[in-house]
């Protein structure tokens, strides 16, 4: 929760790296370590996904194991290149048919990765039941993302995250239940959509259309026909050197109340969290809360 916009990126951008089973998990090249890769997902569907949890627990630990997990991370990566099967997975049956129902308006069921990727977070947030979840995505892999999210119960909604980037808006190709909890964690800012408005891929924005979560528009360089790849791969964001983005205006506003809603949420934890203690709160630690909400407040 306290990674800067840049590391933000820096974590997303690992889901195309080769990760491995039992390996450390670090969110910058000063290797501050989040976690372990505990599950790897290579399935049928194209859909490729990594579960990286604060302690090594496998899907396959006991409850007790698992239920010690505080801090859950999904990654789901984005569309291949090569001339894998991988690659056919992910646009001939995926990438195609899916910005065909985002330019017509939906249409038919979603396609099979997007239901996978809806069963891997769902059968995760069940596999970790104490755990808050941070689910990043890119390109498919944000289409992936924004429909898993939109695909878990309520019971759920309170303790996930997400952060999509650079994929195209799939909110018509979601249910009416869908679209519902999609609206909720939008309007709770748990996800935010980033999205370069200089990129070829992220289609369907702007008009007044709905869309899954706070969209935030960086203040991105145009980098030409010749990079158009790079220009997708995050190559037009900007960061200030304290690792915020760039943004226009009105996305500098999203991004201020999504802080806002954090602050406000980890002193109602740390609050509720002693509350319970036995001993209850005591005069320090009540001038202590009082001190980092002053602190929210003037800072905001």
């Amino acid at each position: 929760m306290k990674n800067t916009e840049k590391e933000k990126v820096g974590i997303a951008k690992q889901q195309y790296e080769t990760l491995r089973l039992k390996e450390p998990f670090f969110k910058n090249e000063d290797k501050e370590f989040i976690g372990y890769v505990s599950h790897i997902n290579s399935k049928i569907t194209g859909e490729q996904s990594f579960i990286i949890t604060d302690k090594y627990v496998p899907l396959s630990a006991s409850l007790s194991e698992r239920e010690s997990v505080k801090e859950v991370m999904v990654l789901y990566r984005g569309s291949s290149f090569d001339s894998s099967l991988d690659t056919k997975l992910d646009w001939q049956y995926n990438n195609i048919f899916t910005a065909f129902q985002v330019i017509n308006g939906g249409g038919a069921a979603a396609m099979p990765q997007l239901q996978s990727s809806a069963t891997t977070l769902q059968q995760t947030l069940e596999a970790y039941p104490n755990a808050e979840f941070y689910v990043y995505g890119h390109s498919l892999g944000s289409m992936n993302a924004q429909y898993a999210l939109a695909s878990i119960s309520s019971s759920d909604a309170d303790r996930v995250y997400g952060y999509v980037y650079q994929g195209p808006n799939i909110y018509e190709v979601l249910t009416p239940e869908q679209k519902r909890q999609a609206d909720y964690l939008t309007a709770e800012y748990r996800l935010l959509n980033y999205i370069d408005s200089k990129d070829l891929v992220a289609i369907g924005y702007g008009g007044g259309k709905k869309a899954v979560g706070q969209i935030v528009y960086p203040l991105s360089e145009r980098l030409g026909l010749r990079r158009t790849i790079d220009q997708h791969m995050w190559g037009g964001y900007q960061f200030e050197e304290d690792g915020s983005l760039l943004t226009t205006n009105s996305s500098g506003t999203v991004l201020a109340e999504y802080q806002r809603r954090l602050k406000k949420r980890s002193i109602a934890s740390i609050k509720s969290e002693w509350s319970g203690q036995t001993w209850g709160i005591s005069a320090a630690k009540e001038v202590y809360l009082d001190a980092v909400q002053a602190k929210s407040i003037v800072s905001e």
